[in-house]
């Protein structure tokens, strides 16, 4: 009994490890995501930056500022996405909504389930 438990752990071990992606395949080591807290430009508009750096593999890199609708899906208020990107920031702006709404950065990897978010901010219009 206790060598098929250890036999069946060992399988287990061996097929995760056969499964899971090597750093390099998904991402370079040191690579670091990020979204920084939207603010209220100059222009009254909302604005939301997010990136990584220390990168060297291309991807297909989307930065959203979202607001934050409770019990619904997230309202998208400003996109952008840069092709081939490797490493630095991209910036988006959009508009506001009437009143005061809570509203967060978020940095998506597009075609995959990689994805940061930054803290919810608080902005009236």
């Amino acid at each position: 009994m206790i060598k098929r438990v250890i036999s069946m752990l060992a399988t287990v071990f061996v097929a995760a490890a056969i499964l899971t992606p090597t750093a390099s395949a998904k991402e370079s080591a040191g690579c670091n995501w990020f979204a920084k807290e939207p603010v209220i430009s100059t222009t009254g508009r909302i604005m939301g930056v997010g990136g990584r750096t220390g990168c060297t593999n291309k991807i297909n890199l989307r930065v959203e500022v979202r607001r934050v609708i409770d019990n619904w899906p997230d309202q998208t208020v400003a996109s952008g996405t840069y092709w081939y990107f490797v490493t630095g920031s991209l910036t988006v702006y959009g508009d506001m909504q009437s009143g005061c709404h809570n509203y967060f950065t978020e940095t998506i990897w597009e075609g995959t389930s990689t994805k940061i978010q930054s803290g919810v901010v608080r902005a009236c219009k």
